[in-house]
């Protein structure tokens, strides 16, 4: 029996309405229940993607970790780990057949993500402190996209309890049913909520259509990633016991500053990846504050090139084969290095000093998102055309409006 036909391939939404039913003042609504195995796949995904990664894990300990400092640990390092971690990917997916960039993400998204600056990691003694105390810490921090807590005095992974399992559930569920609407309000519409003109001047970036369609795709990523990451590491902690650290911790309403939402609320987990794989690396050879950060931007620039390069291996689907467009998504985060470079240099400015202790707070993430949104679409509008959303909207469900019935007519 081959193994690989018990996977589905979810290249297609080709569900049927399992639930018809009137909503009020609106008429008949069909509705498509979300396919649970898609979510049960991206478990066993990413389960499989953390046995390659005990056995990269293994190799970096072994290899490098014992060796570190030394040039063996860092020809090792840069000459055959970090350039295999990124080549695995293009071993793994046409092996499995995985026809949906969803599911593709979730074997080997981490890889590159996290494995390889790991790696530097390792290479350049920027490791957490719990890592270094045992084989089996290092293999534990490495071996999940997902992240274990560890206890800050024993540094040993932390329990989940019950009530902490409770209330992710309940997280879960609110997220996972904001993301639903949000998908049915614009999967229809092709992503596209209000009019969209070419950008050909500064002014076009802030015409209020264009802030709203990047608003809500702004939010849909974000609603998108911290579904999946709550309702996958909810099924890692029943498997294992232990509690998983959060991804997002609400980046779009609650962000003050440029640090604020890319250092403490927007994808913790590969933030501090890179902080520890890049940023910290530059700290200690010399470079300043501003410098290094903007350099760790570029970095996550190009992480999120390759990114690009490895959806493009989706394979047998009907679709036209995604190109992708190099280019926008390094511009997008190298402006966002720019941001914070210029929020370091004018941190201590009279006028922005009275922003900070004066205007509402509010005011100042509404601030924010204007420096971010007008270009997000560079970031997003890559992962429409590779069809990423599209492939993880089978695991939510999926309303049509039919229309008023028809009243019946007496004899």
């Amino acid at each position: 029996m081959d193994i690989l036909a018990l996977f589905e391939k979810f290249d297609v939404d080709d569900r049927k309405p399992d639930i018809i039913f009137d909503a009020p003042f609106l008429g008949e609504v069909a509705l498509a229940l979300p396919c649970m195995s898609f979510w049960i796949e991206s478990f066993l995904f990413l389960a499989l993607q953390a046995c390659f990664n005990v056995l990269v894990a293994t190799a970096m300990y072994t290899l490098i970790f014992r060796n570190r400092g030394t040039s063996q640990a860092y020809i090792i390092g840069y000459g055959i780990l970090c350039p295999s971690v990124l080549y695995l990917p293009f071993i793994l997916v046409p092996i499995f057949d995985i026809q949906n960039v969803a599911l593709l993400l979730c074997l080997c998204g981490g890889m590159p993500a996290v494995l390889f600056f790991r790696c530097l990691e390792t290479m350049h003694g920027t490791l957490p402190v719990f890592a270094t105390e045992s084989y089996l810490n290092f293999v534990a921090y490495n071996a999940f996209t997902l992240q274990f807590t560890f206890h800050p005095e024993t540094n040993q992974p932390n329990k989940v309890t019950l009530s902490e399992l409770i209330s992710r559930i309940v997280l879960f569920l609110r997220v996972f049913v904001e993301c639903s609407l949000l998908y049915n309000l614009l999967l229809p519409r092709g992503y596209i909520l209000f009019d969209r003109k070419p950008i050909e001047s500064l002014i076009d970036l802030y015409r209020w259509q264009h802030i709203a369609n990047n608003f809500v795709m702004a939010l849909l990523t974000s609603r998108l990633l911290e579904a999946g990451s709550i309702g996958l590491g909810i099924l890692a902690s029943f498997c294992f016991g232990l509690s998983i650290s959060g991804f997002n911790d609400n980046p779009i309403f609650g962000s003050t500053s440029v640090s604020d939402f890319w250092g403490k609320r927007w994808n913790k987990i590969i933030e501090m990846t890179l902080r520890r794989g890049v940023y910290r690396p530059l700290r200690n050879a010399g470079l300043s504050v501003s410098f290094a950060a903007f350099v760790t931007f570029m970095a996550s620039g190009l992480l999120h090139e390759f990114e690009l390069v490895m959806m493009t291996l989706r394979g047998g689907t009907g679709m036209k084969p995604y190109v992708p467009s190099f280019g926008p998504q390094f511009f997008f985060f190298a402006w966002n290095g720019l941001m914070l470079m210029g929020e370091h240099a004018f941190a201590q400015a009279p006028l922005f000093v009275w922003i900070g202790k004066h205007v509402p707070r509010p005011i100042r993430t509404f601030l924010i998102l204007m420096l971010v949104l007008p270009v997000s679409h560079l970031f997003t509008d890559e992962y429409i055309a590779s069809g990423f959303y599209s492939d993880a909207a089978v695991g939510f469900p999926k309303m049509h409006y039919l229309g008023r019935r028809s009243p019946s007519v007496k004899s």
